[in-house]
């Protein structure tokens, strides 16, 4: 009988194990997506104020 709890408890710590790697995993990949986004905010805006400032050279030139 105690080789059957040693091998659940064991099972038990490596379920958790799985749990806790897999959440360090969610968040890097949410970190991720985040950064990511504003990259994307940020080349979207700088690329809108470089169109307007040509925009407004090429009707003032």
């Amino acid at each position: 009988m105690q080789r059957a709890e040693r091998i659940q408890t064991e099972a038990a710590m490596r379920v958790e194990a799985s749990r806790k790697q897999a959440y360090i995993q969610i968040e890097e990949t949410r970190k991720a997506a985040a950064t990511a986004s504003w990259w994307l905010f940020f080349t979207a805006l700088i690329s809108a104020v470089a169109s307007a400032g040509a925009g407004i050279l090429g009707v003032v030139g």
